[in-house]
């Protein structure tokens, strides 16, 4: 059992709908603090039972002998694995639709969110509900990696599956992370019969989808979007000083030596995470020449406790060091 049957776990599904609805209602305030009675620790604690229990299946498997896939998923990318179509939302909704938006593997049956809401959600309440666009996960809640929708092969492509309507199901990225390219009879799982008129009792709150982007939409044309909670001291503007990372946003232009190549360089951060930043490196040959930048995003572990120094807002400017 990869999720135990307990009335202690939060119906994160259910949280994430009142959250659409309170932001639909521009209350974000409230918004943000119903997706933080979601505990990420608990979303993390998940993920990671389900990569023990695929684990502890593949050992079980090579101690008996029987053939098994055995190649361990070492990315720390939340994306589900298998399926080529999980991101593919056009062909995927129907099979959603199709199993009410629950996961179809008997031992958790949980209902599921379409992705595309708690992405367009997030550009509501990004301090609550941080979304990274390649799901890294320090950048990304770790809800997304357990209670979104997926659509996953019962048997893996890789395996001999095909592409057929009985071979696709609905899942949810917990499941699917922890499936991987495993069948279910390695796993002991069972998957459930299709649901009668399953989008009737839950869509995954994908009818919600139009109106969320309209008002997202909205907000952008005016500029408005919100941002996520100011730090505590006001954000520095002096060009040169040290500034605290909870000070940083997106986009800001920064100097400070990276600890793996132990030099100096000049970053644009992309994602503000709390406990990471992800950069990429701008460089210039002469100080005259315009900047440059690079096509590889680093992570930095703001427990390393290099200093950070601001050089600009709004980017690159002419007199910044190289």
């Amino acid at each position: 059992m990869l999720r135990e049957e307990t009335t202690e776990l939060v119906d994160v599904a259910g949280t994430i709908a009142a959250a659409v609805d309170l932001a639909l209602a521009r209350d974000f305030a409230a918004a943000e603090a119903m997706i933080a009675t979601i505990d990420p620790e608990v979303c993390r604690a998940e993920k990671t039972k389900a990569k023990a229990a695929r684990k502890d299946a593949i050992e079980e498997h090579k101690r008996s002998g029987s053939p098994t896939a055995d190649a361990e998923q070492t990315d720390d990318s939340e994306a589900p694995a298998g399926s080529r179509a999980e991101n593919d939302w056009g062909r995927a909704e129907p099979y959603h639709l199709r199993d009410g938006y629950r996961c179809r593997y008997a031992h958790c049956n949980r209902r599921t969110v379409d992705t595309r809401v708690v992405r367009t959600l997030s550009k509501l309440i990004p301090g609550e509900l941080p979304y990274h666009s390649y799901w890294n996960s320090k950048f990304t809640h770790p809800l997304v990696g357990v209670d979104t929708a997926s659509l996953d092969h019962v048997a893996p492509i890789s395996r001999g599956g095909h592409d057929t309507h009985e071979n696709l199901v609905c899942s949810c990225a917990c499941c699917n992370y922890a499936k991987s390219n495993m069948t279910i009879e390695e796993l002991g799982w069972e998957v459930l019969p299709v649901p009668e008129d399953g989008a009737a009792h839950w869509d995954g709150l994908v009818s919600k989808l139009p109106k969320l982007e309209a008002l997202v939409a909205e907000f952008s044309a005016k500029g408005e979007l919100p941002e996520p909670s100011a730090p505590a001291t006001a954000r520095s503007t002096v060009p040169g000083t040290p500034v605290a990372p909870g000070d940083l946003r997106e986009g800001d232009f920064v100097w400070f030596v990276r600890s793996d190549i132990n030099r100096p360089y000049s970053y644009r951060v992309i994602a503000v995470g709390p406990e990471h930043l992800q950069v990429v490196m701008m460089w210039r040959d002469q100080p005259s020449q315009g900047w440059a930048e690079g096509n590889t995003a680093y992570d930095v572990d703001l427990a390393d406790g290099d200093e950070i120094r601001l050089l600009s807002h709004d980017g690159p400017r002419a007199g910044d060091p190289i």
